[in-house]
Formats: structure tokens, C-alpha cells, sequence
């Protein structure tokens, strides 16, 4: 690997050791909706579930950032020039877009995991996950009722519904294009 004090780049390459196929690209990032928390929660079953049990592929995003940023908020010293840098708490941003198509909205997507009874549903249509799982039975507080529709059938576009007050969580999982895990978290 180059250094400064050696930097040649008609003769070296900066970055060296770089293996075929270890690259990341959007082929190789899964970002999948699923329950506020990936932990058991209801059911009162004490058997295994697996992220793939809850979660549900979002597919066809057509741009996704993540960020972090942290607040840097230089102080001065009175009498005299000297400052001093006091760090805030870091926050994360992360954001993602999906294409329509004769399917599943974004909305419909990130709500895939819930479900709704007949008596808590609007119209007298029950809300059915996209997990046909029953995994995906995740205790809610009873007293969140949703009392408006989301939407019909899988075109969820009514931000006022109640529904997305309630919250959602989000898998992005990473590799390379060998399939070596590069990295996880759950939002």
C-alpha cells in the first residue's frame, strides 16, 4: 500500500490487496421491513425465530442512504482565542425509495408484519400480513386502534390512517458479491 512519503502513481497502486469479487454493490444489500424489534414479543411460544420469520424483502429500491452525523459545537474560552470542541449525541438517518409497480406499496411493505383483527379493522376488512407466518403475531398495545384505512388491497397511501403511528423496523443486510457477510443492523 502507498504511503505519502512514497507515492508514486505512475508505478504503484494506493490501495493494494484488493480481492475479485469482495466489491459491494446493490445486488448484494437485502433491506427488509419487519416488527419494531426483532425479539420474541407474543405468542407466548418459547420456540426460535429467525429474522427471516418476521421480516419481508422490500425489493425494487431504486436509491438507499444511510447516515450519521454528530453535532460539533466549538466553545470559546473567555480571556482568551483558545476553543475547545464539545461533541453532542450522534444521530442516524437512513432512507430509502421504492418503485410502484402492479404489487405492494412502500407503505404496504413496511407494515407487512401487522395484523388486524376483524372488530379493530375499518370496513370490515381485516388487515392480513404479507408474512403468512405466525411469527408475525406481534403484541401490540390494545389500546392503539387504527380507525382509519391505510389504503385498499396493497395501494396503502393515506399518511393520516393510524396505522403509521405505529412503529416499524428495518433490516439491511450486507455482502459482497462472493456472499461473505459484510455487515448487518436493524433499525
Amino acid at each position: 500500500m502507498a504511503q505519502f512519503q512514497n507515492w508514486d502513481f505512475l508505478n504503484k497502486q494506493v490501495q493494494s490487496g484488493l480481492t475479485e469479487g469482495q466489491f459491494i454493490n446493490q445486488a448484494s444489500c437485502l433491506i427488509c421491513a419487519g416488527p419494531p424489534f426483532l425479539a420474541v414479543t407474543g405468542g407466548g411460544t418459547e420456540e426460535q425465530i429467525t429474522a427471516g420469520d418476521v421480516v419481508y424483502p422490500v425489493g425494487l429500491i431504486s436509491a438507499w442512504t444511510i447516515a450519521q452525523q454528530m453535532a460539533v459545537i466549538p466553545i470559546p474560552e473567555a480571556g482568551s482565542y483558545r476553543r475547545y470542541t464539545i461533541t453532542g449525541p450522534a444521530d442516524g438517518r437512513f432512507s430509502f425509495g421504492r418503485s410502484l409497480y402492479h404489487g405492494p406499496s412502500l407503505l404496504r411493505v413496511l407494515y407487512a408484519y401487522y395484523r388486524a383483527d376483524i372488530e379493530r379493522a375499518f370496513g370490515g376488512h381485516p388487515i392480513t400480513p404479507l408474512i403468512n407466518n405466525d411469527a408475525a403475531n406481534i403484541t401490540r398495545n390494545p389500546k392503539n386502534l387504527i380507525h382509519d384505512a391505510p389504503g385498499y388491497e396493497n395501494f396503502w397511501i393515506n399518511l393520516a390512517s393510524d396505522l403509521f403511528s405505529q412503529p416499524v423496523g428495518i433490516l439491511l443486510y450486507i455482502q459482497d458479491l462472493n456472499r461473505e457477510s459484510y455487515g448487518a443492523v436493524y433499525l
